[in-house]
Protein backbone atom coordinates (compact mmCIF):
# COMPACT_ATOMS: atom_id res chain seq x y z
CA UNK A 1 0.00 0.00 0.00
CA UNK A 2 1.18 3.53 -1.09
CA UNK A 3 1.09 6.87 0.91
CA UNK A 4 -0.85 9.04 -0.86
CA UNK A 5 0.56 12.29 -1.83
CA UNK A 6 -0.89 15.30 -3.74
CA UNK A 7 1.51 14.78 -6.75
CA UNK A 8 0.57 10.98 -7.02
CA UNK A 9 -3.19 11.51 -6.64
CA UNK A 10 -2.95 14.16 -9.16
CA UNK A 11 -0.67 12.00 -11.72
CA UNK A 12 -3.25 9.46 -10.99
CA UNK A 13 -6.20 11.08 -11.98
CA UNK A 14 -4.60 12.20 -14.89
CA UNK A 15 -4.18 8.67 -16.03
CA UNK A 16 -7.48 6.99 -14.86
CA UNK A 17 -9.43 9.75 -16.29
CA UNK A 18 -11.04 10.89 -12.93
CA UNK A 19 -11.86 7.32 -12.55
CA UNK A 20 -11.54 7.03 -8.48
CA UNK A 21 -11.80 3.43 -8.05
CA UNK A 22 -8.98 2.75 -10.34
CA UNK A 23 -6.76 5.52 -8.59
CA UNK A 24 -7.62 4.03 -5.32
CA UNK A 25 -6.26 0.78 -7.22
CA UNK A 26 -3.37 2.35 -7.56
CA UNK A 27 -2.62 3.00 -4.04
CA UNK A 28 -3.89 -0.14 -2.86
CA UNK A 29 -6.09 1.69 -0.40
CA UNK A 30 -9.95 2.31 -0.62
CA UNK A 31 -12.42 4.71 -2.94
CA UNK A 32 -13.51 6.36 -0.09
CA UNK A 33 -9.99 6.79 1.41
CA UNK A 34 -9.05 8.32 -1.97
CA UNK A 35 -12.11 10.99 -2.59
CA UNK A 36 -11.41 11.98 1.35
CA UNK A 37 -8.09 12.75 0.26
CA UNK A 38 -9.33 14.73 -2.82
CA UNK A 39 -12.18 16.45 -1.41
CA UNK A 40 -10.03 18.32 1.44
CA UNK A 41 -7.57 19.45 -1.31
CA UNK A 42 -9.15 22.25 -3.45
CA UNK A 43 -6.76 21.97 -6.29
CA UNK A 44 -7.19 17.64 -6.34
CA UNK A 45 -10.84 18.47 -6.54
CA UNK A 46 -10.54 21.07 -9.02
CA UNK A 47 -8.50 18.60 -11.18
CA UNK A 48 -10.94 15.86 -10.62
CA UNK A 49 -13.55 18.07 -11.75
CA UNK A 50 -11.96 19.19 -14.74
CA UNK A 51 -10.36 16.27 -15.89
CA UNK A 52 -13.95 14.12 -16.04
CA UNK A 53 -15.02 17.53 -17.85
CA UNK A 54 -12.49 16.85 -20.90
CA UNK A 55 -13.55 13.27 -20.86
CA UNK A 56 -17.04 14.30 -21.14
CA UNK A 57 -16.17 16.41 -23.86
CA UNK A 58 -14.39 13.75 -25.50
CA UNK A 59 -17.33 11.74 -25.10
CA UNK A 60 -19.52 13.89 -26.55
CA UNK A 61 -17.56 14.76 -29.72
CA UNK A 62 -17.18 11.15 -31.04
CA UNK A 63 -20.69 10.50 -30.15
CA UNK A 64 -21.65 13.60 -32.40
CA UNK A 65 -19.22 12.33 -35.13
CA UNK A 66 -20.57 8.86 -35.30
CA UNK A 67 -24.44 10.57 -35.19
CA UNK A 68 -22.68 12.44 -38.55
CA UNK A 69 -22.06 8.83 -39.98
CA UNK A 70 -24.13 7.95 -43.00
CA UNK A 71 -24.81 4.38 -41.61
CA UNK A 72 -27.79 2.77 -40.43
CA UNK A 73 -25.79 1.41 -37.61
CA UNK A 74 -25.63 4.57 -35.81
CA UNK A 75 -29.54 5.31 -36.60
CA UNK A 76 -30.25 4.92 -32.42
CA UNK A 77 -27.42 7.58 -32.00
CA UNK A 78 -29.06 10.25 -34.09
CA UNK A 79 -32.54 9.20 -32.52
CA UNK A 80 -31.27 9.82 -28.71
CA UNK A 81 -29.55 12.51 -29.78
CA UNK A 82 -32.83 14.28 -31.17
CA UNK A 83 -34.26 13.39 -28.11
CA UNK A 84 -32.09 13.81 -25.01
CA UNK A 85 -30.68 17.75 -26.83
CA UNK A 86 -33.69 17.89 -29.23
CA UNK A 87 -36.72 17.51 -26.84
CA UNK A 88 -37.62 15.35 -30.06
CA UNK A 89 -40.65 12.88 -29.00
CA UNK A 90 -42.42 9.86 -30.67
CA UNK A 91 -46.24 10.35 -31.16
CA UNK A 92 -48.09 7.49 -29.31
CA UNK A 93 -50.44 5.81 -31.10
CA UNK A 94 -53.05 3.72 -29.73
CA UNK A 95 -56.09 2.35 -32.18
CA UNK A 96 -59.23 1.19 -31.11
CA UNK A 97 -61.06 -1.56 -33.07
CA UNK A 98 -64.09 -3.66 -32.58
CA UNK A 99 -63.96 -6.96 -32.92
CA UNK A 100 -61.78 -8.98 -35.13
CA UNK A 101 -60.52 -5.36 -36.32
CA UNK A 102 -63.70 -4.13 -37.76
CA UNK A 103 -65.53 -1.23 -36.61
CA UNK A 104 -66.15 -0.18 -33.26
CA UNK A 105 -70.28 -1.52 -32.42
CA UNK A 106 -72.02 1.07 -30.79
CA UNK A 107 -75.34 0.51 -29.09
CA UNK A 108 -78.01 3.32 -27.08
CA UNK A 109 -79.33 1.48 -23.99
CA UNK A 110 -81.68 2.91 -21.89
CA UNK A 111 -82.12 2.35 -18.22
CA UNK A 112 -84.48 -0.34 -18.61
CA UNK A 113 -82.63 -2.77 -20.90
CA UNK A 114 -79.91 -2.00 -18.41
CA UNK A 115 -82.09 -3.46 -15.50
CA UNK A 116 -83.21 -6.80 -17.43
CA UNK A 117 -80.08 -7.33 -18.93
CA UNK A 118 -78.28 -7.38 -15.08
CA UNK A 119 -81.01 -9.22 -14.12
CA UNK A 120 -80.32 -11.75 -16.62
CA UNK A 121 -76.89 -12.12 -15.80
CA UNK A 122 -77.93 -12.07 -12.08
CA UNK A 123 -80.35 -14.86 -12.66
CA UNK A 124 -77.68 -16.92 -14.81
CA UNK A 125 -75.07 -16.38 -11.92
CA UNK A 126 -77.40 -17.60 -9.34
CA UNK A 127 -78.29 -20.68 -11.27
CA UNK A 128 -74.78 -21.60 -11.98
CA UNK A 129 -73.75 -21.52 -8.34
CA UNK A 130 -76.84 -23.26 -7.09
CA UNK A 131 -75.97 -26.22 -9.16
CA UNK A 132 -72.37 -26.23 -8.06
CA UNK A 133 -73.90 -26.75 -4.56
CA UNK A 134 -76.45 -29.24 -5.66
CA UNK A 135 -73.58 -30.90 -7.31
CA UNK A 136 -71.00 -30.54 -4.38
CA UNK A 137 -73.85 -31.88 -1.99
CA UNK A 138 -74.55 -34.95 -4.55
CA UNK A 139 -70.74 -35.85 -4.94
CA UNK A 140 -70.73 -35.53 -8.73
CA UNK A 141 -68.92 -32.52 -8.28
CA UNK A 142 -65.61 -34.58 -6.85
CA UNK A 143 -64.98 -36.28 -9.81
CA UNK A 144 -62.67 -38.91 -8.73
CA UNK A 145 -65.38 -40.73 -6.62
CA UNK A 146 -67.41 -43.68 -8.49
CA UNK A 147 -70.61 -43.41 -9.53
CA UNK A 148 -71.77 -44.83 -5.72
CA UNK A 149 -70.57 -42.01 -3.84
CA UNK A 150 -68.02 -44.37 -1.78
CA UNK A 151 -64.05 -44.09 -1.99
Amino acid sequence: MKRLHTKGVAEQIRKQFGNIAAVARAFGVSSTAVRRYVNRRPKLRELLDEVRHDMDDNVQSRYYADCLKDDPAYQTSRIFYMKVRLGWKEPARLEITGADGGPIKHEDANEAALRAKLEELTDAFIGAATREEADAGSGEAQGDLPPNGKP
